[in-house]
């Protein structure tokens, strides 16, 4: 009975029961991570080793975390602020999936995908390194939001989002090839999918065809 009143309470109030959980994580996995290291994770060090040349690129991967690393050690100077960093990029790929998810699952469904994904070491204490892997973590998501939002409604600023959210990735480490590739793919194998290959434009389809019927009818 219990398990079924707190069911119902997140689909009365979906937005609170998700912020309540992002403050909580946040909060959490920020403060652990200052409490109880004594020095910094390995991965920031060597962020704030290669972040201080601001080159546009090295010879061993993306520079994005660690001029982002760098950008919070000139604004703020103090460990926590990496930590906090790394969450606020937690919280934008839980968001994200929350923002996919719902429309196809409900909240309940959302917030379980969430609850599960968030048993990944990437999105807790792994986190805390600010690593290439955890910055992606977004992009990745951002990249699916678009994906789908594109398929499914053919506009053209989806596309574009999709576009933005690969070229960040890539920035963010040279493995979301292995994201690219699937995408790829499944415009060519998939049906549906495919047609969206040969529109004149994303998302002009359904309205030139309702032109048509307007000059038929007209006519």
């Amino acid at each position: 009975m219990k398990m079924f009143r707190f069911i119902e309470a997140i689909e009365r109030r979906p937005q609170a029961a998700f912020a309540g959980f992002l403050i909580l994580h946040g909060l959490v996995w920020t403060a652990l991570p200052a409490l109880l290291y004594t020095n910094l994770p390995l991965d920031l060090i060597e962020a704030l080793t290669y972040g201080r040349e601001w080159q546009i690129g090295y010879d061993k991967l993306p520079p994005l975390p660690w001029w982002t690393v760098e950008a919070v050690y000139r604004t703020f100077g103090v460990d926590t602020g990496y930590y906090a960093l790394a969450q606020l990029v937690v919280i934008a790929a839980f968001v994200t999936v929350w923002k996919t998810a719902r429309p196809l699952v409900g909240a309940t469904g959302a917030l379980v995908a969430i609850l599960i994904i968030d048993g990944m070491n990437y999105f807790n204490y792994s986190a805390a390194k600010f690593n290439h892997d955890v910055i992606q973590l977004p992009f990745w998501a951002l990249a699916g939001f678009a994906f789908h939002a594109a398929l499914r409604q053919g506009r053209p600023h989806y596309w574009l989002l999709l576009g933005v959210a690969l070229g960040l990735a890539l920035w963010a480490k040279y493995f979301v090839v292995v994201l690219a590739a699937p995408l790829l793919l499944f415009l060519f194998i998939d049906p549906e999918a495919r047609r969206r290959l040969v529109d004149p434009a994303p998302g002009s389809l359904p309205l030139q065809r309702s032109r048509s019927r307007l000059r038929i009818l007209s006519g």
